[in-house]
């Protein structure tokens, strides 16, 4: 496990944090080299479709062994060390990393709890992007040399683990079952659902202990909200409040010693240290026989979140001082930079995909690159605006609350669930956004979504083995709508809210399509196509979607169909009416005249904005045939030919 990096600021490289290999089941023996005649320590294992007798066995990795008795073999982990940096190993060429070994050492080795554990410090320097392309497709070339007082130098922990496995006869294994999802242990040949044991071989209840570091004062409420939230659940089903907790603070002796990644601990972190492409992060470690969590983690952006979301009611508020005298063109450009000057800084850091493996095939999961684990949210850089009525201290309490739940479910051993927005009350009221926290929801629902009746379900499932009651709550990442692939459904996506799902895509393309036309002022639009154009390609294909998957996932649609007014169940119906619902927004009746009437008829305001109503038009139009072809596209009747 990545455990720590030393460079503070590169998204990438922070994201590498708990960066971890699938536990291997391993057994130790001593083997003597052929040749050389030295001993070595030996870990052999099953790596894929293992069975519980282990028959079948491979090496995994080897060790030095320095010296031995007649009962004991001894170590050298300062040579081990030498041969062990992780970040070099999966990386060699610095293709991803534009990084290069220097050295790397043992700089501690313990034995606790039944854990050897050893960590190894690499020594990193950076690369230019031509010199790691070079290496890549010329290995035998020597390397580019970079001057020393030109190259940055990056350290990386990595924290290698041998834990003994001790077989706990009272925990029960899960298997999958449809209707709720659960992370499944992936080297045996029967997976297993992750969950926490709540009761020992002897029978006494185990607690899982998290120690909850770095949380500033202000929000430790919450977090303990969010956890005792979980414990009110488990108290329900299985009778136990399974988690305990403790707050360690920043300044702490004990903080230094208790790190994310750690196979001995449960963490819960604050970072500040590192920054992330995440809001959150929950990955956890299962025994990969029968699924029990040995280790939990989550990691929050919180220092990043924090600045996000000030200047996110910063400018609502100035946007709406403005507005309140009539400047509407100026509250909009205000929060189109403000939109844009954090949607900069977040992709900036953006880069290439991680793949790596260890000695090429021992694959390692990135965790932070997973969308199956990432929440998220704290890059959904919209132009949504603040809930009315709703001050900073309020929203990020529930923000918070939902977002640490959230990640908390993760370690639980729950997957997302993109569809529990479908079953939300209509009054959107807190706790009834949605029947899962483990669902992603936009600026305006996420602070008022909870722990609810999915969520329990799942729980009554994994951990008291009550099937479940309703099959038809539950998607997830795999089955998300896309596009591009032709896979998924439009009634699974990562970017709708409320039970109405498709008006929801619908409003907030008519609110990119206002932007665009500077709909509402007199004055001329003031977001170009380049910064509308993300907008426009998320919410016509939220739209565009129903049409493109209706054949092969229509028939699982719960929503759509039972809202007056749709069509009925058939295939070009639903594309029909997806393609007359675009028209309808980019086509409506009196829009020039509207428009005209607002900026005066002459002006350059006016031609501006009916310029980007045109363009607007073409944009669908072209949009709509490229998705459900020209029979459907031809429903916009309304597009400037000369165009």
């Amino acid at each position: 496990m990545i455990t720590a990096t030393d460079d503070k600021e590169d998204e990438q490289r922070g994201g590498l944090k708990l960066t971890d290999l699938t536990p291997l089941h391993v057994y130790p023996n001593k083997v003597i080299d052929s040749q050389t005649l030295k001993p070595y320590l030996v870990l052999q294992g099953c790596v894929q479709d293992c069975k519980p007798d282990f028959k079948d066995r491979e090496n995994i990795m080897a060790f030095p062994i320095s010296g031995e008795d007649a009962d004991k073999i001894y170590m050298d982990f300062s040579v081990i060390g030498a041969d062990l940096n992780l970040v070099e190993m999966f990386d060699p060429n610095g293709e991803y990393l534009h990084l290069k070994g220097i050295s790397a050492s043992t700089v501690q080795a313990s034995y606790s709890h039944g854990t050897l554990l050893f960590d190894v410090l690499g020594l990193m320097e950076e690369i230019p992007a031509t010199a790691a392309i070079e290496q890549l497709f010329f290995p035998n070339n020597p390397p580019q040399q970079v001057a020393d007082n030109d190259a940055k130098q990056v350290k990386f922990t990595t924290r290698w683990y041998l834990k003994r496995r001790e077989v706990n006869n009272n925990f029960k294994p899960q298997v999958a079952t449809e209707g709720v999802g659960y992370f499944m242990t992936e080297r045996f040949e029967t997976p297993k659902t992750h969950k926490h044991a709540y009761v020992d071989a002897d029978g006494n209840p185990i607690k899982t202990h998290y120690f909850v570091k770095n949380v500033p004062e202000e929000f430790k409420p919450v977090f303990k909200q969010a956890l005792e939230d979980w414990n009110d659940v488990f108290e329900d089903k299985i009778g136990e409040r399974i988690l305990t907790y403790e707050f360690v603070d920043a300044n702490d002796p004990l903080a230094a010693d208790l790190v994310p990644g750690d196979i001995r601990v449960n963490v819960l972190e604050w970072d500040l240290v590192n920054k992330a492409g995440y809001g959150g992060l929950g990955p956890s470690i299962a025994d990969q026989e029968t699924g029990a969590m040995l280790s939990s983690n989550v990691l929050v952006q919180g220092p990043e979140i924090v600045s996000i979301y000030t200047e996110w009611f910063q400018v609502n508020r100035e946007a709406a001082a403005l507005r309140d005298i009539g400047e509407e063109a100026r509250a909009d450009e205000l929060l189109k930079d403000a939109r844009n000057r954090l949607f900069e800084e977040r992709t900036a850091q953006k880069g290439p995909r991680y793949a790596l493996a260890l000695n090429g095939k021992y694959k390692f999961n990135v965790n932070s690159q997973d969308p199956r684990l990432q929440d998220a949210a704290a890059t959904k850089l919209d132009f949504e605006i603040v809930p009315e009525g709703m001050t900073y201290e309020e929203y990020m309490t529930g923000y918070f609350r939902e977002l640490v739940a959230h990640e908390l479910g993760h370690n639980m051993g729950l997957r997302h669930n993109f569809r529990g927005n479908l079953f939300a009350s209509d009054d959107n009221s807190e706790g009834n956004v949605s029947v899962s926290i483990m669902e992603y929801l936009s600026r305006p629902y996420r602070h008022k979504n909870r722990i609810a009746s999915y969520d329990k379900m799942a729980i009554d499932y994994g951990y008291a083995f009550k099937e479940p009651t309703v099959r038809n709550m539950f998607c997830t990442d795999e089955n998300v709508g896309n596009i591009a692939r032709h896979t998924g459904s439009a009634e699974c996506s990562r970017d709708d809210a409320d039970n109405n799902a498709y008006m929801h895509h619908v409003t907030r393309f008519i609110r990119t399509r206002d932007l665009f036309i500077g709909k509402g002022t007199t004055e001329a639009p003031v977001w170009p196509k380049d910064d509308i154009l993300p907008h426009f390609t998320k919410y016509s294909d939220g739209i565009l979607l129903y049409g493109e998957s209706a054949e092969r996932s229509m028939n699982t649609w719960v929503r759509f169909f039972e809202v007056p007014g749709r069509p009925e169940k058939n295939v070009a119906a639903v594309k029909s009416y997806v393609a007359k619902t675009l028209a309808d927004i980019v086509c409506e009746d009196g829009l020039e005249d509207s428009l005209k009437a607002e900026k005066g008829s002459d002006t350059e305001a006016a031609k501006l904005a009916l310029e980007n109503l045109q363009e607007f038009r073409k944009m669908t139009q072209d949009r709509l045939s490229e998705v459900l072809g020209t029979e459907f596209s031809a429903q916009i009747s309304c597009v400037d030919e000369n165009l």
